[in-house]
This record gives C-alpha cells, structure tokens and sequence, in this order.
C-alpha cells in the first residue's frame, strides 16, 4: 500500500509554510513597530540593535540560557531593546507589543493558495499543525492569517516543553494523537526542524521548498508551489 493511501492526518508548520515569517511582510511589521521609539533613538541604532538581540537571544536560547517562554515571547523581546537602549519606560513595551498585533493583522496574509487547498484537503483528512513556539501567539497568528476554522489538532514547543526537531516533541504528538507515526504526514519549509524530525518519528515528509533551496534531505515528497498538495495528497 502506498504510504499516501494511509494517510489519516495531515500536519502543517506553521511560520515560512502557511504564511511568510522571515521575509518582507514580518519585516515591514517590525519596522512600523521600531519606527515608534525612533523620536528617542536614531533609527539606524535601534534597527542595529534590534538585529543584534535577536541573534543573541537565538544563541542564548539553544545555550539554555533564556527559557522557551521569554525566546518566543514577543513582548520580551521589546523589553530587552528598550532596557539595552536605555529607554526607562514600562509601558512602552506593551504599546510596541500591541502596535505590532495590529500591524500584523494589517500586513501579514497566508501565501498564495493556502486556504483554497486546505479547503480540499479537510474534506479527506484531519489537519493539524506542527509549530514552535506559544501556544498563545501561535494560534493568534493563524487567526490573523484567518486559517483557526481549519485545524482539528495545535501542537506548539509550548505544550510539548520541546522543539521541532527534538524526538521529544514528535513523541509528545504522537501520544496525544490516536493515530500511528506512518498515518500522518508533515508539510514544512525547515529540511531540518519540519523533514528531519518528522522523519525521524516515522512520518511521511513533504518539503514545501518554495524558496528553492538547494539542500540535502531525505523527503517523501518535495513542491515547490502550494497547491501541489492536491497532486499528492
């Protein structure tokens, strides 16, 4: 039997594979959030240090030197900018925190395709999705992308105290699930994080590599546009 025909569930990742988290529109909210405090600081010092604290806290974070909860927490990322620009103002944070919710419903849109193909797939399939992060934030982005009605499972690092790739977060939803690891399938864009791991567990892989990576991988399957799902699946 093929591995597709056995399929029962479909998880999707969340960030850079429904909607685009590292590239111009998550930019463009940053930038109208950081504008905000330019009165106080030269907006050259602030975008430079903004970049900086976000790699910090990438190193600090796989050094276990920050917890899961302040990593992903957008508000404390705020504060930390405003604490290394000397900028003594407590509620400055939760203004910037909240501006960039705002900007973000205003912005950020699910990639092409997105919704009409998970129309398709719902009336086959369970879906569910596979993230990193909190929960909170997590489910308000696919909100703001306007995707909730979707989802019959919302796996996030939060709920597994784990991340994507870890054996133990893929364990974590395969015990809450009532399905077997070969009865679900992983669509993700991180070779890695999505492919790696979901291999691992025993899942059927499909690598959306929209971008068109030239990377070395294991995946059941590869698309390069969305809607190639449906040719699959």
């Amino acid at each position: 039997m093929s591995d597709v025909n056995r399929l029962k569930l479909i998880f999707f990742d969340l960030d850079d594979t429904l909607y685009e988290y590292h590239g111009e529109q998550v930019r463009d909210v940053e930038k109208a959030v950081l504008s905000s405090i330019v009165p106080l600081v030269p907006s050259l010092d602030i975008w430079e240090e903004y970049e900086f604290i976000k790699q910090k806290e990438d190193k600090d974070y796989i050094n276990n030197r920050i917890q899961m909860k302040e990593f992903y927490n957008i508000a404390c990322r705020f504060s930390r900018l405003l604490k290394s620009l000397n900028i003594n103002d407590q509620y400055l944070s939760k203004k910037m925190t909240k501006m960039y919710w705002e900007k973000t419903e205003e912005i950020v849109r699910a990639f092409p395709d997105v919704e009409p193909v998970l129309r398709e797939l719902k009336k086959k399939y369970k879906l569910g999705i596979l993230t990193n992060g909190l929960t909170t934030q997590q489910r308000r982005r696919v909100s703001v992308i306007g995707l909730e009605g979707y989802f019959d499972y919302f796996f996030t690092s939060e709920l597994a105290s784990a991340d994507k790739p870890s054996k133990d977060y893929f364990n974590f939803v395969l015990n809450e699930i009532k399905y077997r690891s070969y009865e679900c399938a992983l669509v993700g864009d991180d070779v890695v994080k999505d492919i790696k791991g979901a291999n691992n567990a025993g899942m059927v892989t499909i690598w959306y590599n929209y971008k068109g990576l030239q990377q070395e991988m294991y995946s059941s399957y590869v698309i390069n546009k969305f809607k190639e799902l449906l040719q699959i699946l």
